[in-house]
Formats: structure tokens, C-alpha cells, sequence
């Protein structure tokens, strides 16, 4: 019986080895053709696995890597796709058709950098090639718009416009020539070149975005409102989209159409709540609180699977309304009879944020790491938890986290701007930047994200981008109150005065009490600005004339007369409003003021006295007790009076500041520390409370922990530009020996801080350290003929030390 097998094993052994006697690469190719084969009856899938098997067994097969590479492309799978064209050049440098590709598809996606550097090389190779042309003439328009070269920008849009011709459906170059057209601001171009892309793809969310930024900006209200409709029919799942609808149609005063727009979405029994839960924000806003709440009563009546969701909502507006026992009771409910789920994560992380703001922050982190435990994606609780993190200084792990939500939730523009937040506590204000900004791109020009981002602007000097900042997300809200005084404002500052009149023109047509006010300032301000001083004085006058009581204006017309050194006038003005409401406590404070000015200390104590004995809860009467009391020399009575607004007001954060003061000035530097690590702790966002925290910890302990902890409190100074800032990191860099980084901060604070002899002794510390041994020696010289002989600093013998060490070495070196 074993004889009748050992033809058949002798057969199989001998197919077994004529097999194993085939190559890889050949084994590679015929992989290779039965991926061609599916790719020719349309089996994508099967040709992957072929293609897969094919680089297992050759990984440098050149047509197949490049069939592939197309195969991804077509499909839309763009990063896989650009990581084969990659590996073909990495392995054959000179392939022309993956050069070029690569460079197509960074054109598409704006990749500068990958553009030329694949574009260029392709040049090399094809120069004459029509896509390769396109390529050059896309890097030099981009060179010429960086460069500000206007002849060159005409001649590379030139160049762009004829190979258009050459290639109508080239969406790279159309981009190209839109842009263009936006940046010189000729929007009847733009917009037809918007469309003629439109007309090869139709669905590109992103020329449509285009198109509508260029509605906005021409004003076209009634095609902003017909594209936005059409956008939301083509993209139904795009929520910025409906946003932004809906705030068309509050804009221009059809609440009802915005009501119905987000009811006509909103299904009981839909599994995500956004819907729902975008409708009742809507209605607590336009409704108000009943309102909503009776739609919740609806929802929740339903019984549909979102109605944890709804009742916690019902009890959010509680929550705000004032009944936080009982909201937070709700939610408690609500976690003990529904079973963990999506819906119970969201209820967490709501009742994280009553129970934060009610002063249990135990409770409510421990609520976000169960949500997070369930489910380590959930964008809000990674949102919440990233903000303690940040508050507590720990930026590494809260923009892992934000990472993490961003991952889930790409287009959050509050995950954006808390990583602003991140960044700029860890003091890397360039990534700060770009997060702003991207917050205020994925809003939709949302008012907040918009008002962020051009503070931000102004504070770094860029007052052009500030505007366009600020005049997009006005497009979207034009009658947006507190854009339009943001605005503004920075008109003054641009001292464009037009515009400036213009916005306050526009402010008074809103025909409010508070837009006039504002108005009257911003056109108060720019008379000044402009020394209209007599304008000014008259225009004060009509608007004090014109209203009852006290008014910004009067206000504004003491606070000159102050200027003036007119004491008399401006006494004379308060009492004559005074005369018209004679217990109005701003009139009698502003009238105590004026007479401590007037050295009338005794009336104006008088005055204070009774106005802390109506009410003791007013922290700016005992801060101007305490320094009258200081300007008399009587510093019994000044912390006596501190002592005891103290005691009224222990939270106070400007008395807090005030006794830190005391306490360094009589060297209790503990004490100081102690206080300004309680302000940090209620507002570590405050700039100089953490400058003076770090300073104080830097200059007066010498532990490690310490410099660490001034150093983690210090970061956020980085690339300041004020001066105290930079002499708080410089020292601190230099107590870390860093002494080169020391050095560029403090050389600017020095100069700037001419007569502050601790900023200059820092300034020599750092010299001596890099041995720069003559400007140490010299900046020495500087800090001792500065010193008070009877009141020497602590450093002074630290001076005499350097200075010795210092000659001695250069005595050594010249021996």
C-alpha cells in the first residue's frame, strides 16, 4: 500500500521544488498582473491584497508601486497615496510621473515646502512638461507674494493664466488665480473665478467657502442667505454650516425662520443629541428659560433614548437660573437610575461643571476620570480635564489630551483655543498664534473666537490682521456690539479716523443705551487722540447736558479737568451733579478723591468713612482709605485699615495684592510668596501675579523645588516684550545656567529698566557667567554708584565677590 503512494509524494516533492526554484521578483510579478487583473474588473479590494504581496516580496517593484500609488489616489485615500509616490522617489529619484504627482498634490493641499522641493526637482527633468510648468509657476507666485515683488507677481499670475488655458480643469492653478484676485480685492474676478471651479467641482466644500467669504465681504446678504441654504442641503451633517445659516436669518431679524430651521432637525428618537440640544440653547437665548424648558417638558415626554440628555439640560438651565440644589440633585437622579452610557458620560461631565463652580473641584474631577476610565475619547471630558491641567501649569499633558479630542473632534474650535491657552502658558506664542487663528477659521468667524484672536494681534503690533480678523467675523454678525467697539478702538489705535467715526456713526444707529455710550467714548477718544481739545471739551458737555445723574462724559470731563490740574473745576462739577443726586456713592467717591487730590484729607476721610459705613463691601473705598492714609505718612492707620477690609473682604484680590506689597517691602518674603500663591491659585492666567510669584521665587530661595516652580510659572514669558517680564525669565534662566538666553532677555530689560538697580545687577550676574569679563566689570560699576550706601541691598556683597573674581582672573590672563 506504501508503494502505490510514492509516485504521487515523488510528484508532489518534485512541483514543491520546480515551484521553490522561482525568484521573488518573479513570484512579485505574477502577484503584480493578478493586481492588474482586479483592477480591471473594478475589485479595488483584491487588488490591495495582490499589491500588498507584491512589496513583501519585492519593495522596490517600480510599476507596481507607482499603479498603486494611482490606485490609492483615485480612491481618495490622498496620505497613503502620497507615501507611495514617496517611496518610488526615494528609490528612483528620477521617476518623472512620481515627481510630478507629488508635487500636484502638494499644490492642492498648499504644501509649499514639498511643492519645491518635488516641483523643482521635476524641472530638472521636464522642464517643457505642463504640469511641471504649472508646478514653477505656482512657487513663483507664492515667491513673489512673500517678497512683496509686485512686477513678479504679475508676471507669475500671468504665466498662471496662460497654462490655464492650456489646462481648463486644473484646480491648483484656479485656486491660485482666486486667491490672487481676493488678495487685490477685485471680487467680481474672484467670485467668477470661484464659479468656472465650481463648474468642474461642484461639492468642493472649500470654493464654496470661498464663494461665501466673498459674499460676506461684498454684502451680497440675500446670496449669502441662497448659498448657505444650498450648503446645508449638500453637506446636512455640517452643523457650522446650519450655524451659520441660522445666524442669517437672527441677523437679519427672522428668529422664526432660525427656530425652524433647527426644529425641523430635531427627531426624539435620534440617537445623538446635538439637534436637541442646539435647538434648546437656541431657545434659552431668543425664548428664554421657560421657554426652553417647556420644550424639554416635550422632549422628555416623548421618551425617546435622549432623555437623560434632555433632563439634564432641563437641569442646566436651572443650574443657571439660580436653583443649583436642585439641578444638581437631578443629575444625581439621573446617574442613579440610568444605566452608564453615552447619554450618562454627558450627564457627568455637566454635573462636573456644577460641582466645579459650587467649590467642589474633588468631585468634579473624579466625575471626568469616570467618563474618561468608560471612554478615554470623550471630547468634552478631555476638554475639562485639560483645563485643570492647564490651571494647575501642567501644559504636557494637557495638550496630549486636547490632542486626544481633536483626534475625535477635529473641527472643535474650543479645543483650538484651549490649545492657544496651552501653548501660551508654556510661553511658545508662535503655536498660540496659529491655534487662534485656526479656532476663528473652523467657528466660522465666531464673535468670541474672532475678538480672541485680534487681542492677541494687537498686543504682537499687528493691527492690519487684527482688522481683517475682526471685519470677518462682522460680516457673519454686522451688528455684533462688542466687534463693532473692538473695532473700533483699533481704529484709533491705526488712527484712522474715518473708519473710527464710521463705527461710532454705526454704533448710534443701533439706538441703544449701551451702544450709545460706547459711541460717545470711542468718538470722545478720538478727539483726544487727534488734541480736538476744545471739540473734545464741547462735545463732553452736549453729552453730560443730555442725560440724568452721573454719565460716562461727566466722568470723563472730571477726569480732564484732573489733567488740567484744575482741582477747583472739577470739584465744582461733581457738585453740581451732586446737587441733582445728592447720595449717589459714585458722585461722593469720585468728590472724596478729588479732595485728597486738593490735600483736603480730612473731608475726603470723612466721606469714605460714610460710605464704608452704608455698605463695607465696597473694596475701592478701603483701597483709597489705606492710601490716604499712606500719603498722610500715617502707616499705623493705612494697616490698620488694610487689616480690617482684610477681614470684610478676604478674597479680594486687590487687597491680597496690596498686603503683598506690605509684606515685601518689610521683608516678610514668606508672607508675599504665601499671598501671591493664593492669587495664583483663584487666577493663574494673571500675568503679573505669576511674573511678581516667579520673581519673588527666583530672587529669595535657593532650593531646587523652588527655582522649579518659578521656572513652571515663569514660561509663559518667553518672547515678552515688557520689561519686567523679561527680567523675571532672564533671571530665572540664569539661575538655571542659561546663561546665553539670560543674557537676551535681560540686555532688553536692562535698557529698558535704565534706573532699576536689581534689573542692571542681573544684566552683570549674566555677563560674569559668559565671562564677558569688561562689560560685567563695567555693568558693576554701573549697579554700584546706583546703590544707597545706607541701604544696601542683599547683593551688594555678592558685587564686591564678582568683582573681585573677576579682576583676579584678569590679572591671571594677562600673566
Amino acid at each position: 500500500m506504501t508503494l502505490r503512494f510514492l509516485p504521487g509524494i515523488f510528484l508532489a516533492f518534485t512541483l514543491t521544488v520546480l515551484a521553490g526554484c522561482q525568484t521573488s521578483e518573479e513570484r512579485a510579478e505574477e502577484h503584480f498582473k493578478a493586481a492588474l487583473e482586479h483592477l480591471e474588473n473594478g475589485d479595488t479590494a483584491r487588488a490591495g491584497v495582490e499589491f500588498q504581496n507584491v512589496f513583501s516580496l519585492n519593495g522596490k517593484h517600480r510599476e507596481a508601486r507607482l499603479t498603486y500609488a494611482k490606485m490609492q489616489w483615485d480612491a481618495g485615500e490622498i496620505a497613503e497615496a502620497y507615501s507611495q509616490y514617496l517611496r518610488l522617489v526615494e528609490q528612483y529619484p528620477d521617476d518623472l510621473e512620481g515627481r510630478i504627482s507629488l508635487a500636484e498634490m502638494a499644490l492642492e493641499n498648499g504644501n509649499w515646502d514639498e511643492l519645491r522641493r518635488h516641483g523643482e526637482y521635476a524641472a530638472t527633468l521636464a522642464p517643457d512638461d505642463l504640469k511641471v510648468r504649472i508646478a514653477v509657476a505656482a512657487l513663483a507666485y507664492r515667491d513673489a507674494v512673500i517678497a512683496g515683488n509686485e512686477t513678479a507677481r504679475i508676471e507669475a499670475k500671468s504665466a498662471a493664466t496662460d497654462l490655464l488655458e492650456q489646462d481648463p480643469t486644473h484646480l491648483g492653478l484656479r485656486r491660485l488665480l482666486i486667491d490672487d484676485y481676493i488678495r487685490m480685492k477685485d471680487w467680481n474676478n474672484a467670485l467668477a473665478s470661484v464659479d468656472d471651479a465650481l463648474e468642474i467641482d461642484p461639492k468642493n466644500l472649500e470654493l464654496l467657502q470661498k464663494r461665501l467669504r466673498i459674499l460676506y465681504t461684498t454684502n451680497a446678504s440675500t446670496a449669502v442667505k441662497d448659498q448657505l441654504t444650498q450648503m446645508v442641503e449638500t453637506f446636512p451633517e455640517d452643523r457650522q454650516i446650519l450655524a451659520a445659516l441660522v445666524q442669517w436669518h437672527i441677523t437679519h431679524g427672522n428668529v422664526d425662520e432660525a427656530e425652524a430651521l433647527l426644529r425641523d432637525r430635531v427627531d426624539p428618537q435620534d440617537e445623538n443629541p446635538e439637534d436637541g440640544a442646539t435647538l434648546i440653547r437656541f431657545m434659552v437665548e431668543f425664548r428664554g428659560n421657560d421657554a426652553a424648558k417647556a420644550e424639554l417638558d416635550k422632549l422628555i415626554a416623548e421618551d425617546g433614548g435622549l432623555q437623560p440628555v434632555y433632563r439634564s439640560l432641563r437641569a442646566s438651565i436651572n443650574f443657571d437660573i439660580g436653583a443649583r440644589d436642585e439641578a444638581i440633585a437631578e443629575m444625581q437622579n439621573i446617574l442613579e437610575t440610568e444605566e452608564p452610557s453615552d447619554a450618562t458620560d454627558n450627564v457627568k461631565v455637566g454635573l462636573a461643571r456644577m460641582l466645579d463652580i459650587t467649590g467642589n473641584p474633588v468631585g468634579a474631577r473624579a466625575l471626568i476620570e469616570e467618563v474618561l476610565e468608560r471612554d478615554a475619547t470623550h471630547s468634552e471630558a478631555l476638554k475639562r480635564r485639560a483645563e485643570w491641567l492647564i490651571e494647575d501649569d501642567q501644559t504636557g499633558d494637557a495638550i496630549v489630551s486636547l490632542r486626544a479630542a481633536l483626534a475625535d473632534t477635529p473641527n472643535d474650535p474650543e479645543i483650538m483655543t484651549l490649545m492657544a491657552r496651552a501653548h501660551e502658558r508654556d510661553g511658545n506664542k508662535e503655536l498660540m498664534s496659529e491655534m487662534l487663528a485656526l479656532a476663528v477659521e473652523n467657528s466660522g468667524n465666531g464673535s468670541e473666537e474672532s475678538l480672541r484672536y485680534a487681542r492677541h494681534l494687537v498686543n504682537q503690533g499687528k493691527l492690519r490682521p487684527a482688522e481683517d480678523a475682526l471685519l470677518g467675523a462682522l460680516r457673519v454678525q454686522p451688528n455684533n456690539v462688542r466687534l463693532l467697539a473692538a473695532l473700533g478702538s483699533l481704529y484709533i489705535e491705526m488712527q484712522d479716523w474715518g473708519r473710527s467715526d464710521h463705527v461710532a456713526r454705526t454704533l448710534r444707529g443701533l439706538d441703544t443705551e449701551q451702544t450709545t455710550e460706547i459711541a460717545n467714548n470711542l468718538t470722545a477718544q478720538m478727539l483726544s487722540a487727534q488734541n480736538r481739545e476744545d471739540e473734545l471739551d464741547a462735545f463732553l458737555e452736549a453729552v453730560s447736558a443730555d442725560t440724568e445723574g452721573v454719565d460716562s462724559a461727566d466722568i470723563a470731563i472730571i477726569r480732564r479737568l484732573l489733567e488740567q490740574g484744575d482741582t477747583d473745576q472739577a470739584l465744582a462739577h461733581v457738585d453740581g451733579l451732586l446737587g441733582v443726586t445728592p447720595d449717589a456713592p459714585v458722585l461722593r467717591f469720585v468728590r472724596a478723591s478729588i479732595l485728597v487730590q486738593s490735600n483736603r484729607m480730612a473731608e475726603a476721610q470723612s466721606i469714605f468713612d460714610g460710605l464704608l459705613d452704608e455698605n463695607d463691601q465696597r473694596p475701592e473705598v478701603w483701597v483709597a482709605l489705606y492710601r490716604l492714609h499712606r500719603g498722610n505718612g500715617d502707616q499705623d492707620a493705612a494697616m490698620a485699615t488694610l487689616k480690617a477690609a482684610r477681614a470684610k473682604l478676604p478674597d479680594n484680590a486687590e487687597l491680597m495684592w496690596i498686603e503683598a506689597g506690605e509684606l515685601e517691602t518689610a521683608g516678610d518674603i514668606d508672607g508675599a510668596i504665601a499671598i501671591y500663591e493664593q492669587l495664583y491659585a483663584a487666577d493663574s492666567n494673571n500675568q503679573i501675579v505669576a511674573n511678581n510669584l516667579a520673581s519673588l521665587l527666583a530672587d529669595h530661595r535657593e532650593d531646587t523645588d523652588s527655582l522649579e516652580r518659578a521656572y513652571v510659572v515663569a514660561r509663559r514669558l518667553r518672547g515678552s516684550d515688557v520689561a519686567p517680564f523679561q527680567d523675571t525669565y532672564g533671571w530665572i534662566a540664569y539661575r538655571l545656567q542659561n546663561f546665553n538666553e539670560a543674557i537676551e532677555y535681560l540686555e532688553p530689560a536692562a535698557q529698558k529698566l535704565e534706573t532699576n538697580t536689581t534689573v542692571q545687577y542681573h544684566l552683570a550676574m549674566a555677563y560674569a557667567a559668559v565671562n564677558r569679563t569688561e562689560e560685567a566689570l563695567a555693568q558693576f560699576d554701573k549697579v554700584k554708584a546706583m546703590l544707597n550706601p545706607e541701604n544696601l541691598p542683599e547683593f551688594a556683597a555678592t558685587i564686591d565677590a564678582e568683582v573681585a573674581r573677576l579682576n583676579e582672573a584678569r590679572t591671571e590672563a594677562a600673566n
